[in-house]
């Protein structure tokens, strides 16, 4: 202390006798402000229905078996067929863990539960392959998740790309699986990899909706949704987009 005192006496002579300032000391390691690795995201509340898939993720036993044939379960993940059909094939592979409810809750320590889903994806669209009539028209895939999902619990879609199923109903159906509002399980993959979380701008995510329409296959512009869907049924295109799977890529069962 002596030694400090004499340094600081020294100082102060050396300015004409004015005090040396004082040094800040930099702030400890807890007091530094922590550094978001992804912007705070609102809470959510989901209803009754929006539940659905969290339940029966939870416990399958809740599954309606008279309503769902062909059911998927295992410690990880359920696969189901969605009752809303967007495509003539459209299934769902549902996450079992507890608090993933989208994809923006996913850690890179779930990329084997990712690639768990895709295999148990992968077999429906081998069994819809095995399904299809020879001369019908080669299935092509998609498998994502909506960027805002409309019910809770992480549910990867995996649909087919004829885009014709009897849910389709509307601009916003088809906008939800044909524009970037759809992130592939490939883009899901590659963004937990390189940045650790999945980014969804919720505000650009909602304005995909409102984008001008056209055929996912060919290109073609359409001035309205009626005209689309006329368009779609007879459209022989193969959708080559991102993400595109062809059934015989599938694994065997």
């Amino acid at each position: 202390h002596s030694d400090s005192a004499a340094a600081a006496a020294a100082a102060a002579n050396a300015s004409g006798g004015a005090p040396a300032p004082a040094a800040t000391a930099p702030p400890l390691p807890s007091q530094q402000p922590p550094i978001p690795s992804q912007p705070p995201r609102p809470h959510r509340v989901w209803n009754h229905y929006q539940q659905a898939l969290y339940y029966m993720a939870q416990d399958p036993s809740k599954i309606d078996r008279r309503e769902q044939k062909d059911v998927h379960v295992d410690d990880l993940c359920i696969r189901i067929r969605d009752i809303y059909p967007k495509g003539h094939y459209h299934a769902l592979v549902v996450a079992r863990e507890s608090g993933l409810d989208s994809v923006e809750d996913l850690q890179p320590k779930h990329l084997p539960l990712l690639e768990h889903m895709r295999h148990v994806a992968l077999q429906y669209v081998r069994q819809c392959q095995q399904q299809q009539h020879p001369q019908q028209q080669r299935l092509v895939f998609r498998l994502g998740f909506h960027s805002i999902p409309s019910c809770r619990q992480l549910h990867l879609h995996v649909v087919s790309q004829d885009l014709c199923g009897v849910n389709m109903k509307k601009k916003d159906h088809f906008q939800r699986f044909t524009t970037p509002f759809f992130i592939t399980l490939n883009e899901v993959e590659r963004q937990l990899r390189e940045h650790g979380h999945v980014a969804c701008d919720q505000a650009q995510a909602h304005a995909f909706l409102g984008a001008p329409l056209k055929c996912h296959r060919c290109g073609a512009g359409m001035v309205n949704f009626s005209r689309l869907k006329e368009h779609l049924v007879s459209c022989t295109a193969l959708f080559s987009g991102p993400g595109a799977v062809y059934a015989p890529e599938a694994p065997p069962m």
